[in-house]
């Protein structure tokens, strides 16, 4: 759950701030690899691949999207992304945790 919070925090951290440069997606990709992590072991919810996907694919077309079409394509893929990793937590949440 600790690991869901950070990962969370890391998300948000893009949406938070009021300029993000193609470099700064660079963040996706703690969230993308733990969440493909995650799946590969405890199995993926309903639409967690393509997500993962869209979000993965971001960088490739989110300054062309935003210059070339005004369509700001960033912001909603990340707020995706983080209600993605939400119902992740809420998902592991109810699962028995194991005793240390």
């Amino acid at each position: 759950m600790k690991r869901l919070v950070m990962l969370f925090v890391v998300t948000a951290t893009l949406l938070v701030t009021p300029y993000v440069a193609d470099y700064d997606f660079v963040l996706l990709a703690l969230p993308i690899a733990w969440m493909a992590r995650d799946g590969a072991q405890h199995g993926f919810l309903p639409w967690e691949k393509p997500i993962l996907l869209m979000t993965w694919l971001l960088p490739l077309f989110a300054r062309f999207l935003a210059l070339k079409a005004s369509i700001p394509l960033a912001p909603l893929v990340i707020a995706i992304m983080l209600a993605c990793i939400a119902r992740r937590a809420a998902y592991s949440s109810r699962e028995p945790q194991p005793e240390n």
